[in-house]
């Protein structure tokens, strides 16, 4: 646990309006690093999460936040593109942002790439150009045409040349919204005004559908699409057109140096009501997936697919884990190892038949027809479901 102070001033505005909507003081602080024992799997940090609104802007953020508690090295597993639909959404939309902004020839930037910046790369086998990806997360070097920083974003970044800095799922992670969002303004414009390209988990669906398994401690910052352009404006960036994307969990969208016409005081308001609904119906939401997944596996043993954020969500919050015959993911890299802060050992696919589950539980429901198919294709009959619609038939 950290005895550090709770933030006091919105990270983006700086405003001092600020509501707390839930506090989960006792939550793993990485979803992304997976042991190799169980031993070491117990012993990573744990961290308070005190969601917070700021009524001014919107944003919503940890105040309880702790950023030496979370590591981001190369033993992060982060990728996606063991998944056909992933790869294809992403496939999309390197091509879209290719034709979108005219990168063809041009060097491409990234900022939080992960450790094997599989989308940075596809990017530049499309624009023919050459890439540099910033994360800490990556081991530094050049391979062919891209060339990877074990780095922190920061103001000696500003100089790099690009047509476009990247930026995929990597704001959620920021604590301090405005100072980031300062430097990538101050890249852009070094850059002649170059397209900032942003993906990022829409939090409008997290509060709606009171999704409380995609809210974890990396994430420490949460956009919908109002409270997003307002962030942008405050940053002196405007945002282009931001659209929702994989079947709604994401916004996609652009920015530029400029002023921001889009952010309104309304928009914030209801940002600032949503976010407070959800913490109103948080533990409510818990509590029916507790009782929902006991009830599943009394009726035949239970498999969680896909070891990530939201199955750790999950597991912790229903405190139901040795309730759950298994944990699978699709990935080789995870196989055998540990779902952080748990005792669970992550199967693979091809373990799955000697668990013989009567009930396969996907995480995400877009993937539920590519797991449905892994699962026939080991010999095994269970029923499929995602998540969201197990609770809404419960």
């Amino acid at each position: 646990m950290t005895g550090r102070p709770r933030r006091s001033d919105c990270p983006s505005c700086g405003g001092s309006s600020l509501a707390e909507i839930l506090h989960w003081p006792d939550l793993p602080v990485n979803a992304a690093l997976f042991p190799a024992t169980r031993t070491e799997s117990l012993s990573i940090p744990r961290g308070s999460l005190r969601l917070t609104v700021c009524e001014r802007c919107g944003l919503v953020f940890n105040a309880d936040h702790d950023e030496s508690l979370v590591e981001y090295s190369p033993r992060c597993i982060e990728t996606q593109a063991c998944s056909p639909r992933s790869r294809a959404f992403t496939d999309a939309l390197a091509r879209d942002w290719v034709e979108r902004h005219g990168l063809a020839g041009g060097d491409v930037v990234e900022v939080g790439c992960g450790p094997e910046a599989t989308f940075l790369r596809a990017l530049c086998d499309l624009t023919g150009g050459r890439g540099i990806g910033i994360d800490p997360a990556c081991d530094p070097g050049t391979d062919g045409n891209v060339t990877l920083l074990a780095q922190a974003f920061g103001p000696r970044h500003a100089e790099l040349a690009g047509r476009a800095l990247v930026c995929r799922h990597t704001l959620e992670h920021v604590p301090d919204v405005g100072a980031f969002l300062g430097l990538v303004r101050a890249w852009s414009e070094a850059n002649a005004g170059a397209p900032v390209l942003l993906e990022l988990p829409d939090a409008g669906r997290i509060f709606r559908e009171t999704a409380f398994w995609d809210v974890y401690y990396e994430h420490c910052s949460y956009f919908t699409g109002e409270s997003l352009a307002t962030s942008l404006g405050s940053a002196g960036l405007r945002p282009g057109e931001v659209t929702l994307a994989f079947d709604g969990q994401y916004l996609v969208g652009d920015a530029r140096p400029g002023s921001d016409p889009n952010g309104s005081e309304g928009e914030a308001r209801e940002t600032v009501a949503a976010a407070k609904k959800f913490g109103r119906a948080a533990t409510r939401r818990i509590d029916r997936a507790r009782d929902t997944l006991r009830r599943l596996a009394s009726h035949g043993p239970v498999a969680v697919w896909q070891a990530g954020g939201k199955a750790l969500a999950v597991l912790t919050l229903t405190e139901i884990s040795g309730e759950v015959a298994a944990v699978v993911d699709g990935n080789p890299a995870k196989r055998g190892l540990y779902l952080p802060g748990t005792d669970r050992k992550i199967l693979g696919p091809s373990d799955v038949a000697a668990v013989r589950p009567a009930h396969v539980v996907v995480m995400n429901a877009v993937y539920v027809d590519e797991v449905a198919r892994t699962v026939a294709e080991a010999g095994v009959e269970a029923s499929v479901v995602s998540f969201e619609s197990l609770l809404e038939g419960s």
